[in-house]
C-alpha cells in the first residue's frame, strides 16, 4: 500500500493499525482504492480513498474521521482480543 501524498498514507496506515483492509481500485476512475473495517460483512464500513483529491491533507482528515466513527471497531478488535488471549 503506498499512496503519493503522505497525510493520505498516514492515514491509511492508521486505518490499517486498526484491523482495517485496502484493496486497490481498477485501472479506471478517480478511487485509488477502499479501505474496509474489520466487520466482515455486508453491513461493514468502506472508506474511498481517491487517488488525486484537491486537498490531500482534509481528504486525510475524513478518512480518520470514519475510521474513528466505525461502529464496529472497537468491539470488533475487543472481540478479537479476547478470544485470542483467554484469561
Amino acid at each position: 500500500m503506498y499512496h503519493p501524498d503522505k497525510h493520505i498514507r498516514e492515514a491509511m496506515q492508521f486505518a490499517e493499525s486498526l484491523g482495517w483492509t485496502f484493496t486497490e481500485a481498477g485501472p479506471h476512475g478517480h478511487a485509488y482504492g477502499f479501505l474496509y473495517c474489520p466487520h466482515h460483512e455486508r453491513d461493514g464500513c468502506i472508506v474511498t480513498v481517491y487517488s488525486t483529491p484537491k486537498t490531500p491533507y482534509i481528504a486525510a482528515q475524513r478518512i480518520i474521521r470514519k475510521v474513528k466513527k466505525c461502529p464496529h471497531g472497537d468491539s470488533e478488535n475487543e472481540q478479537l482480543r479476547i478470544r485470542n488471549n483467554p484469561r
